[in-house]
């Protein structure tokens, strides 16, 4: 990449920008017509392109290097593949952790709940003021009430 005064920005690197909207225009064009850059631009425009299979496989066979990115890209789609399948996988075993994580909670909180409930009997069993048994058990006034209704109707 070069400043407005054409010196390079710096030794390290080079960016180049090809604008491939251009390059697509000349789909369909003969291959040998083609320049290399136009070539590389059609083939990762197209490469996985059903419809265009027959051009990109001619493109592919005019240029070694094209050859060898041909390669490359197969690998790296059987790569995606894997990659689809292994994501696939964590997923399901997220799945599968959150719902044991939020099952046992669940199953926590019932017990607390049974807990606090078995606890509100046993001080209602020995008198003990509706707003204390709310206060020390957490369970709404509500709550202790149908306790009370329950616990006495049994007596």
């Amino acid at each position: 990449m070069k400043d407005q005064s054409g010196s390079a920005l710096t030794d390290r690197q080079n960016i180049i920008f090809i604008d491939l909207q251009t390059i697509r225009n000349k789909l369909g064009t003969p291959i040998k017509e083609l320049m290399p850059i136009e070539k590389w631009g059609l083939f990762f425009s197209y490469v996985d392109n059903e419809e265009y299979a027959d051009y990109i496989s001619e493109l592919v066979r005019s240029d070694k290097g094209i050859m060898v990115a041909e390669k490359i890209v197969k690998r790296m789609s059987e790569a995606d593949d894997n990659w689809y399948v292994q994501n696939s996988l964590y997923k399901a075993e997220c799945d599968r952790n959150s719902i044991e994580y939020y099952a046992e909670k669940k199953g926590l909180e019932k017990g607390v709940q049974q807990q606090a409930e078995e606890t509100a009997v046993k001080m209602l069993s020995k008198k003990f003021p509706v707003s204390e048994i709310v206060e020390l058990t957490g369970l709404s006034r509500d709550q202790v009430l149908k306790l009370q209704k329950t616990h006495t109707d049994k007596a």
